[in-house]
């Protein structure tokens, strides 16, 4: 208490004003300051004994404070077990990220779905074009399978369809008859085209609300999960 009367008097050096409630106002910094006892307003080199001091926040950080947990609440949203209409909680904290990321990744295949279909594609074949479009050269259909986001397990059913449809064309290798190249058609190009614009909207719309480094994490974080499947 001593110290803080020693302080308190060094601060009525700064311009403040003592209100009849015993607040002391630092005018130039819109600090308040709360004790049980009026202050005096004479003599600042003077120390009185005061009780227990009482910091109290300006009126306009406190307001900021309830705007901001506002914000955070709003931000958060749902949790998955209100969005479940779960009475319980998870038995653990892994069942709930993984269905987390299982309820993620269905909401945003359907929203991609819908974009590919407009295009007459699935996602599984518009993966492939792009694997074929990013190589820039014919590709063994093994290497597609390889690099493919999602497991197809019937590939030549999925090269089978997209050949029908003007998007691929197979060509025996000369050397190995065993082996065969896909390579994209100048429609596949034109289509995929006019698909990366209003793909890259889509990644904005459903991530666009997460900063830089919150996206660099949320990478990092499933790259990191993805490790224990390596074994």
């Amino acid at each position: 208490q001593r110290l803080f009367s020693i302080l308190l008097g060094e601060l009525f050096r700064l311009p403040h004003r003592v209100d009849s409630s015993g607040i002391v106002a630092l005018e130039a910094f819109g600090i308040g300051i709360e004790t049980r006892h009026a202050m005096p307003e004479t003599a600042p080199n003077r120390h009185a004994t005061f009780s227990a001091p009482v910091w109290r926040k300006p009126d306009i950080f406190r307001q900021n404070s309830a705007s901001d947990q506002s914000s955070r609440a709003a931000m958060a949203g749902k949790s998955l077990q209100q969005e479940l209409g779960k009475k319980t909680p998870f038995e653990s904290p892994e069942k709930e990220a993984m269905l987390n990321i299982v309820r993620t990744s269905d909401q945003f295949q359907n929203r991609l779905g819908k974009l590919f279909r407009s295009f007459g594609l699935t996602g599984s074949q518009h993966n492939v074009l792009r694997i074929l479009r990013g190589e820039g050269r014919p590709m063994q259909c093994m290497e597609i399978r390889r690099r493919m986001i999602q497991v197809v397990p019937a590939m030549t059913g999925l090269l089978n369809r997209l050949e029908n449809d003007g998007f691929v064309t197979r060509t025996r290798c000369e050397q190995d008859g065993r082996v065969i190249y896909v390579d994209l058609t100048a429609k596949a190009r034109n289509v995929l085209q006019k698909i990366d614009g209003p793909l890259t909207d889509l990644y904005r719309e459903c991530l666009g609300h997460l900063s830089r480094a919150e996206l660099e994490q949320l990478s990092s974080l499933l790259e990191k999960a993805r490790l224990s499947l390596r074994a």
